[in-house]
């Protein structure tokens, strides 16, 4: 598992209608300056193999150019080649040898080679508050020079909230330095959902 060294990030709170996409920009600042983004570890390219199941998605990726800093629990990162990891949140579920390491994913995967296998990067979720159970990610895109990054979570998302459910959220980076695996949270908070209201047309 990745060591986190979050210290009191952000709590921003949000206020959503059931069924309404969520977009968010944020300015990356830290105490005054420029928020700094850490150097990830490359390990290399690799090929997915057979997909099974119907979410969570499971595959084994081989021919990985080392394993050496990978562990149960990080989340993978690659370049899409002929496969690819979809776009949800994909989870290291072991790592069988020196060169494969199994997964599983919340978003369809495909079969095929990758690229630039990295446990480094943006990465947001929403899960319920009462159980941690996972909702969906956080599309994260932006990032231009390091100064903002832009978050968006689709209507296919929020069309599943129940109103009165306590949802939160985070969005964290993640690396690996001298063989070990880093999270900091950048920012966090609850989601607090309202019934979308029709009004009436007058007759």
């Amino acid at each position: 598992m990745a060591t986190d060294i979050s210290l009191d990030p952000p709590i921003v709170n949000l206020t959503v209608y059931k069924g309404d996409s969520i977009n968010l920009r944020f300015n990356l600042t830290e105490n005054g300056g420029a928020y700094l983004i850490p150097a990830n570890t490359n390990f290399g390219n690799g090929t997915i193999g057979a997909v099974s199941g119907s979410g969570p998605y499971t595959a084994t990726i081989s021919a990985i150019t080392s394993t050496a800093g990978l562990a149960v629990g990080q989340k993978v990162f690659a370049t899409s080649g002929t496969g690819n990891l979809g776009t949800g949140i994909v989870t290291i579920s072991s790592v069988p040898s020196a060169t494969s390491i199994t997964i599983s994913a919340t978003s369809t995967i495909t079969a095929g080679n990758i690229t630039a296998i990295n446990i480094g990067g943006w990465q947001g979720s929403i899960k319920k508050s009462s159980d941690s159970s996972f909702i969906g990610a956080i599309n994260l895109t932006g990032t231009s020079g390091n100064s903002y990054i832009e978050a968006y979570v689709p209507n296919t998302i929020t069309t599943n909230f129940i109103a009165g459910t306590a949802y939160k959220y985070d969005i964290q980076y993640t690396w690996v330095e001298s063989g070990k695996a880093y999270l900091k949270t950048f920012v966090k908070g609850t989601i607090t959902v309202l019934e979308d209201v029709t009004l009436a047309s007058d007759a």
